[in-house]
């Protein structure tokens, strides 16, 4: 009998926390500090990821959240996608110069696997079952196995100079090591050549 209760109780906790978490990411999400740390002292895990992302990979727009969520123990590189390389996407300030006051590794790579959308592709064609197109299958797992072993690499730098004109961002990345050499994949010619 105590074990069953264990785990009901143990269930219970688990459940809770769940919906904190997924409540913290709404949170976020909205930019609500004040709901945002209502969640964090009630036992919200500020590094539980879920479908959507980190409560700070959804908060980056926010820089109050980040600052707060970096105070109570936000890992800042952390993902294949770290937060600091998302950040660049937007060029804000405050949000970047917060990243990297807490560490955020400007040179740490953003790898992106683009075959999800096909590998659903070949889940829904497999679905079908005898009257699948094999041939059609066998192509696209082809694609899916070459993506795999070349991912799409970015990096905060990269990133910056393609989105956006933040002088100030590109002067904070420099200051902390990021690489300048890195190459355009899309222009081709060195980074700081096409952000002048």
């Amino acid at each position: 009998m105590k074990k069953i209760i264990v785990l009901i109780f143990t269930l219970g906790c688990f459940i809770a926390n769940a919906q904190q978490n997924d409540e913290l990411i709404k949170a976020c999400t909205a930019g609500n500090l004040t709901e945002v740390k209502s969640l964090v002292e009630k036992g919200a895990d500020v590094n539980l990821a879920g479908a959507t992302g980190s409560p700070l990979s959804v908060s980056l727009f926010f820089a109050d959240i980040v600052q707060y969520l970096i105070t109570k123990g936000a890992k800042v590189n952390e993902g294949s996608y770290p937060p600091l390389a998302q950040a660049c996407l937007y060029g804000s300030p405050e949000v970047i110069k917060a990243l990297l006051d807490a560490g955020a590794d400007p040179n740490k790579p953003a790898i992106s696997d683009v075959s999800a959308g096909i590998q659903k592709m070949i889940d829904d064609e497999k679905a079908k079952g005898k009257s699948a197109n094999k041939a059609l299958i066998k192509a696209w797992q082809g694609m899916v196995e070459k993506m795999k072993a070349n991912p799409v690499t970015t990096y905060a730098i990269t990133n910056l100079v393609a989105n956006t004109n933040c002088l100030e961002c590109m002067k904070m990345l420099t200051e902390k090591g990021a690489k300048t050499d890195v190459i355009n994949t899309i222009s081709g010619a060195n980074l700081l050549s096409d952000f002048a």
